[in-house]
């Protein structure tokens, strides 16, 4: 890049030169009879001559050509890393929809096999939560109450595939404005992580889930008794795809904490707004 704009500053500078030369010691002695330097002018003082008059417009104008081009540089830099952004979120929105759908089905087919009575109930709370992913998940933003619903139908639908009673408290829900704007997929993956790893039949230990909204800030917390049981080859997938989606919407605007001490598993997510 050095190289070629070096080459074109010496291009430029002959350009003028030449065209100089050509215009006031060629054509202007045959049309007015004069040139506009002495004759006997040696060639070399012409240069050094003109180099002077030409460095002020030329440096002037590749000057303003630099800072066009820096402006327009970081311009689509901007556009690319926000389409990059985009497609990312895009990307890890895919992750989790598949996963989900894909372990719900599995359930349903055996309840299917088994011939449970529960099996109708679970298509239909899986087709509300069919609608809300294949439409609300398009959207860059939704109301809080679009989610917390689906979270509703979500937990329902872990019911109906539970063979045992389990028991998670919603009812530290204390959202102000209903049609507060977040992101899709903001709540659930607390839920879905308490289930996947926490013990869900324990009415002494219910699954907590606390939501904490204003005009000001988003307060979630989550609290549940590991289950060691369980193992999951797709455990990190809900956490880790949290992360990188709150450091997209809200960069040095949040405060997410988790604690695991092998018996109680605790997260807490404070967002600025």
């Amino acid at each position: 890049m050095t190289v070629k704009f070096l080459v074109g500053l010496i291009l430029i500078f002959a350009y003028f030169i030449i065209v100089r030369y050509i215009i006031e010691e060629i054509i202007s002695p045959h049309v007015i009879g004069t040139g506009n330097y002495f004759e006997g002018t040696h060639f070399t003082y012409y240069i050094f001559d003109n180099l002077h008059w030409a460095s002020k417009p030329i440096i002037t104008s590749t000057i303003i050509w630099l800072v066009i081009n820096f402006i327009r540089t970081l311009q689509n830099e901007v556009q690319l890393n926000e389409e990059k952004k985009k497609a990312e979120i895009q990307f890890l929105k895919s992750q989790i929809n598949p996963h989900f759908i894909f372990n719900t089905l599995n359930n349903i087919y055996s309840m299917v096999f088994t011939k449970s009575e529960q099996a109708l109930p679970a298509i239909e709370k899986l087709s509300e939560i069919m609608r809300f992913t294949t439409y609300e998940t398009q959207k860059e933003k939704i109301p809080i109450e679009s989610e917390l619903k689906y979270i509703e139908s979500y937990i329902e639908l872990e019911k109906i595939r539970n063979t045992k009673t389990i028991y998670i408290k919603l009812d530290l829900v204390e959202v102000k404005d209903k049609n507060q704007i977040i992101p899709p997929y903001l709540l659930l993956p607390f839920i879905e992580n308490c289930i996947k790893h926490g013990v869900l039949d324990d009415v002494k230990n219910p699954v907590l889930f606390s939501i904490k909204s204003n005009s000001k800030k988003i307060i979630i917390e989550t609290e549940n008794h590991i289950n060691n049981k369980l193992k999951d080859v797709h455990s990190g997938i809900g956490i880790a795809n949290l992360k990188k989606r709150l450091k997209y919407y809200y960069p040095n605007k949040h405060i997410f904490k988790v604690k695991n001490d092998g018996i109680i598993f605790k997260s807490y997510l404070e967002i600025q707004l």
